[in-house]
C-alpha cells in the first residue's frame, strides 16, 4: 500500500497504545481532558475543523500534553506567518484519505470539455503533522470563551431534544433509555429522575446518536444482537458522538456522567487491542452522527427564532434552492456517494500536507 499507508497504521497503533493505557488506569480521565480544552481542534489559518480518527487524535493529545487550546497548524503554516516551533516539539500525524480523482474529459462529438470526478477503486492515503498552538511562539493568544451557565443548559437540553429527527418519548415510570429501531423513537425517563439536567442530556444525545443510523438518515446496521461486536461497536459510536455533541456545545461532563463514559468504553480494551483500527472507524461514524445531530439542532434553533420575531415564511418561500452536484464518473457497480459513506475512513477538509 506504500509508505503513507504504512505509517498511518502504526501511528493508530500507538494512539490505540496509549489509549488503552489510559483507559486500564480505571477511569476515563481523557474524556474529562476533552472537556477542558474546549471546543473541537481546528486550524485557524484554512478554517479546517477536524473530524472523526483526526478529531480524536487531536483531542487525546491535548488532554495527554494538556493543552488548553484547540488551534492546530502545520510547520509550513506557523513559518509562512512569522511563527515558530518551538525546538523539540512533537507533531500530531493526521489522515488524509482521498477517494476520488479530478479529471477533463472531452465529448467526441462537440469537442467540448467537462470536469468530472472519477472514484477510486483503491482510495489512497497521506498524512500531515500538525503542532498545537501552544507548540508554537509568535500565534496569538486564544480568546476564551465565557462558561454556559447552568440554566441556559438545561434550555439548551430543552432545545437540542425537540430538533431530534424521530421522536423522543419521555415516558412516566420508563427506567431505562434506548432507541427502538422498529418504531423509530428514543425512549427515556422522565427527566426530574435523572441527576442533573447535563446527565439527561448526555443520555438524550446516546441514544439519538443510535438513531441516526436509521435507513432514512446515516444508513448503519442497527439489528445488532446484544453482546455481538456489531452490538458492541455502535454503542462506542453513539458514546463517541455523545462526547463530541457536548464538546461542541460546551457542555461541562460531570464526575457522574463521566463515570457513565467509562463504564462503557472500557469494555473495548480487548476489541482495541484485537484490532487498532477499531476505533477509528468508530470515530468516523461519530463524527457524522455528532455532525447530523448539530446540523439538526442549528437548523431547529434558527427556525425558532424566526418564529419568535415573526419571521416564518411559507411553505414555498422556505423551499431552499438545491446545490448542484458534481458530476461523477464511476466504473463501479455502486454509487461512489453511498460507497463512500460506507468507508471505515474520513477525508478531511486540510489541503496542507506536512509531508
Amino acid at each position: 500500500m506504500g509508505k503513507a499507508y504504512d505509517r498511518v497504521m502504526e501511528s493508530r497503533k500507538e494512539l490505540t497504545k496509549q489509549l488503552i493505557s489510559e483507559m486500564s488506569q480505571g477511569e476515563l480521565c481523557w474524556i474529562k481532558g476533552w472537556n477542558s480544552t474546549g471546543k473541537r481542534p481546528y486550524n485557524p489559518i484554512t478554517k479546517a475543523v477536524y473530524k472523526g480518527g483526526n478529531r480524536f487524535r487531536l483531542m487525546l493529545a491535548a488532554h495527554l500534553e494538556q493543552y488548553t487550546d484547540n488551534r492546530w497548524v502545520t510547520f509550513a503554516q506557523a513559518k509562512e506567518k512569522g511563527w515558530t516551533v518551538k525546538k523539540g516539539e512533537k507533531g500530531m500525524l493526521c489522515e488524509k484519505w482521498i477517494f476520488e480523482e479530478k479529471k477533463t474529459i472531452e465529448d467526441p462529438i462537440t469537442g467540448e470539455k467537462e470536469t468530472v470526478y472519477e472514484e477510486l477503486e483503491h482510495p489512497k492515503v497521506n498524512y500531515f503533522v500538525l503542532f498545537n498552538a501552544a507548540q508554537v511562539e509568535g500565534m496569538p493568544a486564544l480568546e476564551k470563551q465565557p462558561e454556559l451557565p447552568k440554566d441556559e443548559q438545561l434550555m439548551l437540553a430543552d432545545r437540542f431534544v425537540r430538533s431530534s429527527a424521530c421522536p423522543v418519548i419521555e415516558q412516566p415510570g420508563e427506567t431505562e433509555a434506548y432507541y427502538s429501531p422498529e418504531r423509530d423513537e428514543v425512549h427515556l425517563p422522565m427527566r426530574n429522575s435523572f441527576y442533573s439536567s447535563t446527565e439527561f442530556l448526555a443520555t438524550a444525545i446516546h441514544e439519538m446518536s443510535h438513531s441516526t443510523g436509521h435507513s432514512s438518515r446515516l444508513n448503519r446496521p442497527q439489528k445488532n444482537a446484544f453482546g455481538s461486536k456489531e452490538y458492541a461497536k455502535e454503542e462506542l459510536i453513539a458514546e463517541l458522538s455523545s462526547v463530541f455533541v457536548q464538546a461542541d456545545l460546551g457542555i461541562d461532563i460531570g464526575a457522574k456522567q463521566l463515570s457513565n463514559h467509562a463504564a462503557y468504553l472500557q469494555n473495548w480494551i480487548g476489541a482495541l487491542e484485537e484490532n487498532p483500527n477499531v476505533l477509528f472507524q468508530a470515530s468516523s461514524d461519530a463524527s457524522r452522527a455528532s455532525d447530523f445531530l448539530m446540523e439538526q439542532y442549528q437548523k431547529s434553533f434558527i427556525m425558532e427564532q424566526k418564529k419568535e420575531n415573526g419571521m416564518v415564511q411559507n411553505a414555498d418561500e422556505q423551499k431552499e434552492e438545491k446545490p448542484k452536484k458534481r458530476k461523477f464518473v464511476s466504473h463501479l457497480t455502486e454509487n461512489p456517494y453511498s460507497r463512500r459513506l460506507k468507508k471505515e475512513q474520513e477525508t478531511e477538509i486540510e489541503e496542507e500536507l506536512e509531508r
